[in-house]
């Protein structure tokens, strides 16, 4: 502390002493002042300029940013899938089990997308499977848990319990903390989009679905994104107006149960890369279909990843795909590009476990194959032999899917 503002009995030896004292503390606040002032002069702006602040700075990184997006194919509850996730002592459902060996791998991702093809209505509406599904809403509850994040609920599935049904669903995915979009619980969203933001990456994702299994009337039809190009270019338009760094279309397209994407997909598929849309994922087919990485212009298309979780058999439909999508923004770099897309390949099996009929979702990786639990059949191992088919199978669209920018593609819209 200064002397002048001490209690020692100095200060009343003499007066001039006081004096001294006095203008020494007058002599310091006056240039404490003058400081102040100065600061303050200099931190206020000139007309016409603008204050830069720390915050404000646009600072190019100096470290790479990498994400990574993982989605899944349809997620489908037969009533066999729901019957062996049922706990009878307590008349509760468990799926927890079927994902065991998979939920590490989605857990992996930072941003892990699934598509929701049925509905959550509620246990008043009846459990259900197929053709009209309503699955335990226990099954949302288990799916965020083993790591998903966003979920597509815009499918053929959608109205299986009708409008409220379709609310439920929205209401309790929300509760739950999920990401969701392509459907609504209000008749004119104020977005049909979703965005979020990872690692300073802004990514939009919209789901789309070619109609549903009945007819929508001019009522119901907007609470669902229904494939019309028209609107799918105003919502990335709107996109883009949010400044995001990726956008991510989710299409529910093309025919069941054929392995190749037919002509209507394709040009679709170029619709969306024309204007913008950097990574499209299938979906409906209920089985793998060829991706295309284009790397020249950093676009990437799946055009169906089969079944993640369904009891159907037969045919290729127990195969499903997982996308795993890497993008990066390196130093320097000011924006987000996709260094890495591929699909990991998966096997829905159905097992008996102490008289008890199971699903599980099996990864056709030799690691994860090799140190299965005891509880698991060792033949399990011998579905690896589908592999070299499947590989080359997604791959066989590289020479024959292409990006032509000379050409216009605009597929049929429903407002026509």
């Amino acid at each position: 502390m200064w002397e002048w503002c001490t209690r020692s009995p100095l200060r009343q030896r003499k007066g001039y002493m006081k004096s001294f004292h006095f203008f020494k503390y007058i002599f310091l606040c006056t240039i404490s002042i003058a400081v102040l002032f100065l600061i303050d002069s200099r931190a206020q702006p000139d007309s016409g300029q603008t204050l830069t602040t720390p915050a404000s700075l646009s600072v190019t990184s100096d470290t790479a940013v990498s994400i990574r997006i993982l989605c899944t194919g349809d997620i489908m509850t037969h009533t066999s899938v729901i019957n062996a996730a049922k706990v009878k002592t307590v008349k509760k459902y468990n799926f927890l089990p079927s994902f065991e060996l998979v939920a590490p791998y989605l857990q992996s991702g930072d941003l892990t997308i699934g598509n929701l093809e049925t509905v959550l209505a509620g246990d008043s509406f009846g459990i259900s499977g197929y053709p009209t599904f309503n699955a335990p809403q226990a099954l949302a509850n288990d799916l965020k848990e083993i790591g998903f994040d966003l979920l597509t609920t815009c499918n053929n599935h959608s109205f299986d319990k009708g409008l409220k049904g379709l609310k439920n669903t929205i209401h309790h995915i929300d509760s739950l903390g999920f990401l969701y979009t392509g459907t609504f619980t209000d008749s004119v969203p104020l977005k049909r989009h979703v965005m979020t933001e990872i690692k300073g990456c802004k990514i939009g994702v919209l789901a789309y679905t070619y109609g549903i299994n009945g007819t929508l009337t001019s009522r119901t039809s907007r609470y669902i994104n229904t494939i019309d190009t028209i609107k799918i270019l105003n919502e990335i338009n709107t996109i883009k107006s949010e400044k995001a760094d990726i956008i991510i279309a989710v299409m529910h397209f093309g025919d069941e149960y054929h392995m190749t994407p037919s002509g209507e997909q394709k040009s679709l598929v170029q619709f969306l890369w024309r204007n913008g849309v950097q990574i499209v994922i299938g979906h409906h087919p209920h089985v793998l279909q060829p991706a295309v990485f284009d790397t020249a212009i950093n676009r990437f298309a799946v055009f169906s990843l089969g079944n993640f979780y369904s009891s159907q058999k037969g045919n290729n439909k127990d195969i499903g795909g997982i996308a795993d999508i890497t993008i990066r923004k390196m130093p320097g770099d000011s924006l987000f590009k996709i260094t890495d897309a591929h699909i990991s390949i998966f096997n829905v099996v159905t097992w008996t476990d102490l008289s008890k009929l199971r699903y599980t979702v099996l990864p056709l990786d030799s690691t994860v194959i090799k140190s299965l639990p005891s509880q698991y059949p060792a033949s399990w191992y011998s579905k690896m032999d589908t592999l070299p088919f499947f590989i080359k199978h997604l791959n066989s669209m590289n020479g024959i899917f292409f990006y032509d920018t000379t050409k216009t593609v605009n597929p049929p819209d429903s407002s026509r």
